[in-house]
């Protein structure tokens, strides 16, 4: 059974960067477009792991991991994937329960060897050479 990854994030063009991604590494894939979004899809869901903006409308990633780590009771591992590379603010997520901090940019070689720690991750449906993968564009 493929495991279920819920993006969220308020830019449509990294949702679906990620979304296209995954799906090609056969994860299934949720999105929500803001944290109050991203909660309701969890909690409705339940998915494997989620992905999460820091800065976003409605509810931040910070609110987002506070309530759901409370709510499932840390059983989903939650990766927060932002822009900032505070380190206070790394420190405030992983203080909330955050599992990873990843920022962006990010290669895709990177975030997978990530996500590897938390889910059953399939084959991709095609794969690039070994030395490209440095090259790889980031996401």
């Amino acid at each position: 059974m493929n495991s279920t990854v819920l993006i969220i994030d308020d830019d449509p063009n990294i949702r679906e960067t990620l979304q296209i991604a995954l799906e090609d590494h056969g994860l299934k894939v949720l999105t929500a477009s803001n944290g109050e979004i991203g909660i309701n899809r969890a909690i409705e869901h339940k998915p494997n792991l989620i992905l999460c903006d820091m800065m976003m409308p409605q509810a931040s990633g910070f609110i987002v991991i506070e309530r759901l780590k409370d709510h499932f009771n840390g059983q989903i591992p939650i990766i927060m994937l932002t822009g900032n590379n505070s380190d206070h603010q790394r420190r405030y997520a992983e203080f909330l329960g955050a599992d990873e901090y990843l920022t962006k940019p990010i290669r895709p070689f990177d975030l997978f060897q990530v996500l590897k720690k938390y889910v059953n991750l399939p084959s991709p449906a095609y794969a690039l050479p070994a030395e490209e993968v440095a090259s790889t564009p980031y996401y």
